[in-house]
């Protein structure tokens, strides 16, 4: 029996038991270098938002830019605009308005300062106004120169000469009386016209038939000055010799303009600045 070590495995060729060489694959490109760690966000802004799809109309949304962490501003539309074109020039519903909206002024009918409401007083109620106020002093001075006529009559003497006529001879007193009388007839008219129209802007006759005066500027009643020249007009009537033909002429002048003047102003109303409105 040999010594000599068992023959190896598949014949007794050392050289065919070493395994066949693996193939080394060829070498490939080199390994990209790690990316950079990208840059922290400032508080606020957050990630950039994710790319959306292009809305109606054709235009897509450009997409942010990949080197700034807060991405690119979104580039100007030019074209047709996505809903439908604007409108410019006139706009479409009117002119346009600047500033805050002023609210229409009010309207005034008859002159600056009436009031829209105030409407005109009618002829027929101002002539009728005029003869109730007529009748009014017509009795008023009646009565204020009945004791002034009883003093005369009873301060005047009666002599008879030697051929039969009668002279009436009247006093001092009676001639006083006579004076007074007349001087009643003068003021109070006057005193009626002008306090009641200051005062109130209304005689009697007007109080009656629901008309009033009043100024034109602002429709208020007229006072002292406006009253005052409102009666001026009638003293033409104390004109010597002419005084009633003057008086008779204004008369009719009043009458034309009641029916002719835009405002319905007489003499007196021109003179005075107001005009007559119906407060019925």
């Amino acid at each position: 029996m040999s010594n000599l070590p068992p023959p190896p495995p598949g014949g007794t060729d050392p050289s065919d038991d070493v395994p066949p060489a693996v193939p080394t694959p060829p070498p490939g490109p080199p390994a990209a270098p790690p990316a950079p760690p990208a840059p922290p966000v400032p508080p606020g802004y957050g990630a950039p938002p994710p790319a959306s799809p292009p809305p109606p109309g054709g235009y897509t949304q450009p997409s942010p830019d990949p080197a700034s962490p807060w991405g690119a501003p979104p580039a100007p539309q030019y074209g047709t605009p996505q809903y439908g074109t604007p409108q410019y020039g006139t706009p479409q519903y009117g002119a346009p308005q600047y500033g805050s909206p002023q609210p229409p002024a009010a309207p005034y009918q008859y002159g600056i300062g009436l009031p829209s409401s105030a409407v005109l007083a009618s002829p027929g109620k101002r002539i009728g106004g005029y003869l109730i106020d007529v009748v009014i002093l017509v009795v008023a001075i009646g009565l204020c120169w009945i004791p002034f006529l009883v003093l005369a009559a009873s301060s005047s003497s009666t002599t008879v000469d030697e051929y039969g006529f009668t002279t009436n001879e009247m006093s001092g007193g009676a001639v006083a009386a006579m004076l007074v009388a007349l001087a009643i007839t003068v003021v109070v008219p006057i005193a009626y016209h002008v306090v009641m129209v200051a005062l109130k802007g209304q005689t009697l006759g007007a109080m009656a038939v629901k008309v009033k005066v009043v100024r034109l500027s602002d429709g208020e009643t007229p006072g002292w000055g406006p009253a005052i020249l409102r009666w001026l007009p009638n003293a033409i009537g104390l004109v010597p010799y002419c005084g009633g033909c003057l008086s008779f002429g204004l008369m009719i002048w009043a009458l034309v303009n009641l029916f002719n003047n835009e405002r319905r102003q007489t003499p007196f109303d021109l003179a005075a600045k107001t005009v007559v409105i119906d407060v019925s």
